[in-house]
């Protein structure tokens, strides 16, 4: 009698084991797919294993969207209490709308799926959902809300799941709103998510609430060999206040809005102060673009997109070519790579796929890094002109090492847009004779590439910490260097040690390539006459900024600006695919 009631307790386990372990959830889920929105297809299986993540071999899938299941999949079982060692997790995507997936944007939706299939529940079919998601349930921002929006609002859909909007999409949001039936809905953390995906329960609405980001526990870094660098830095801030104070604050969102760049001006001359001066140039140059975004959208009948481009065009014509010397080679190269970036960036934009008004709203926004490049770039110039006299450098010296560094990406699998982007800029540099320029962003698409396989290696977070301890403490040679050095330094104490190992790594690079650079240039024996091409009192003034309403209202004589890196940066000093 005990054997047959065992028997019976053990079976029962083992069924109960299996009925944890043998539930299916399927939903489509947005993705941004060749500059467009669309639904792809995620199917989540629970069946009895050993506790393995199984993902589908087609479409291939980068190793952020990997993590990204390993994260969902290790928070809902913490959520739920239970230990899936019994269970399997098989994941497939549709691969009919892409050969290759990456990316976190779907975090969120990995995990409702997951405890669907888990629970064995139903996913509600007029909704869908996107975020990136950490180990703990948190929602992470992501990019592509006005695509997926875009697309779900023509595909039936009406609840739309997303992180917290930054300014620029939550003005350009609200016109998708207001024009479909698809209302969009702010979630903080997986668990409102779950609740209205699976539960139908309502997700509290999220007021638009400045953020605290506080610098009283960031030490103070030591910037004080950066001081041309400061001035443009305080100078692109004064710019961006110009535009944030054009903002009209006469609907109560709006306000709120602009209330926020207040305070994140107030940041980055906090910034400043404790030397971080590159943070607070990026910080200040992705807002500048923002608010130039928001004041147009305000002013419909100003947002021209063919204007944009042929004022973007006109102002990339009219850029001085200055001779690059050996003590001002760096500030140049720095202008070339942000003409390249700008060029590459209007390229890339189709003006004329642009039908409803907040499809241009975002095209504009994508516009505007275009715009600010190129006054970047004549300041960067005026600031390398200002440089006292040397030696000038033939330029072509350096064409050999550029096209060598060039080939030797061609052989490697990168796979990685924000990287390819850098060797398509690198391209364009090349074929405009910009070789230095070329060099430079060749040398970032190494760095980067040799990063993100040496953090996802094995023992990547022995490797990583290490490695920035190490990194952090060393000074820096080169202007750029020096640069990337302080943005790393930050994020290294906001806790980002894998953003922070990229950067020091980049740094790193970036003075052995100034380095060859400075000993492999060809200098050019000028005769007295010549010397003074170059002379501060021959400066021509930088090119005004094109002039479309918000944009006329960061004058170059007014704003020197360099911006940084996205990872989540995208930014002027460093290119990283803009969302």
């Amino acid at each position: 009698m005990t054997r047959a009631k065992l028997s019976i307790i053990i079976l029962l386990i083992i069924s109960l084991s299996f009925a944890a372990c043998n539930g299916e959830a399927s939903h489509p889920i947005p993705a941004v797919v060749q500059d467009g929105g669309g639904l792809v297809g995620v199917t989540i299986k629970a069946v009895p294993g050993e506790g393995e993540i199984y993902l589908s071999t087609f479409p291939n899938t980068g190793v952020a969207t990997q993590k990204s299941v390993d994260d969902a999949v290790i928070y809902v079982a913490s959520k739920l209490g239970k230990s899936l060692d019994d269970c399997n997790i098989l994941v497939s995507i549709d691969g009919n709308i892409a050969e290759y997936v990456d990316g976190p944007s779907a975090g969120v939706a990995f995990s409702v799926l997951t405890y669907a299939a888990i629970e064995g529940e139903h996913v509600r079919d007029d909704a869908t959902v996107t975020g990136a998601v950490d180990r703990f349930g948190k929602v992470g921002r992501v990019g592509g809300l006005y695509e997926k929006a875009s697309a779900l609002s023509k595909n039936h859909i009406k609840y739309f799941l997303t992180p917290q909007h930054s300014l620029h999409e939550r003005v350009i949001l609200s016109h998708i709103q207001r024009t479909s039936d698809l209302e969009i809905i702010e979630v903080e953390n997986v668990d409102e998510a779950i609740g209205f995906m699976v539960f139908n329960r309502e997700v509290e609405k999220k007021p638009l609430t400045i953020p605290d980001r506080s610098l009283k526990n960031i030490e103070s870094y030591d910037a004080s060999d950066l001081d041309k660098f400061k001035e443009i830095t305080l100078e692109l801030i004064e710019g961006e206040r110009k535009v944030v104070n054009n903002i009209k604050d006469d609907e109560r969102e709006v306000k709120e809005i602009k209330d926020v760049f207040l305070v994140e001006l107030e940041r980055q001359n906090a910034l400043i102060e404790k030397g971080y001066l590159f943070t607070a140039a990026n910080e200040a140059f992705l807002d500048y673009i923002d608010a130039s975004t928001i004041v147009d959208v305000e002013n419909p009948d100003i947002v021209d997109l063919n204007k944009k481009v042929n004022s973007i065009n006109k102002c990339l014509n009219s850029l001085q070519t200055a001779k690059k010397t050996d003590k001002n080679f760096e500030w140049l190269i720095g202008a070339d790579l942000r003409k390249s970036w700008a060029t590459q960036r209007i390229g890339a934009t189709d003006v004329s796929a642009a039908q409803l008004a907040e499809e241009k709203y975002f095209i504009y926004n994508q516009l505007m890094y275009a715009d600010a490049w190129c006054v970047i770039s004549s300041l960067l110039v005026k600031t390398g002109l200002s440089i006292e006299q040397g030696e000038q450098i033939d330029e072509t010296s350096w064409k050999h090492m550029a096209q060598k560094k060039l080939l030797e990406l061609e052989k490697l699998n990168i796979t990685n847009e924000d990287i390819l982007d850098h060797i398509d800029s690198a391209k364009i540099s090349f074929k405009a004779g910009n070789y230095g320029a070329a060099a430079f962003d060749a040398t970032f698409a190494e760095s980067m590439y040799a990063s993100d396989n040496a953090i996802n290696s094995a023992s990547s977070e022995l490797l990583v910490t290490s490695t920035v301890n190490r990194l952090k403490n060393e000074k820096r040679s080169s202007l750029w260097g020096k640069i990337y050095q302080s943005q790393a330094v930050f994020i290294s104490r906001t806790g980002d040690n894998a953003g922070a190992y990229r950067l020091l790594k980049y740094a790193d690079d970036l003075d052995k390539l100034v380095t060859e650079l400075h000993d492999s240039a060809k200098l050019i024996k000028l005769s007295p006459d010549s010397t003074s091409s170059n002379k501060k009192t021959d400066v021509q003034p930088p090119p005004a900024l094109p002039q479309t309403s918000a944009s006329s209202k960061l004058q170059p004589e007014n704003v020197n600006c360099l911006p940084g890196f996205i990872f989540v940066f995208t930014i002027g000093l460093v290119y990283i695919r803009r969302k």
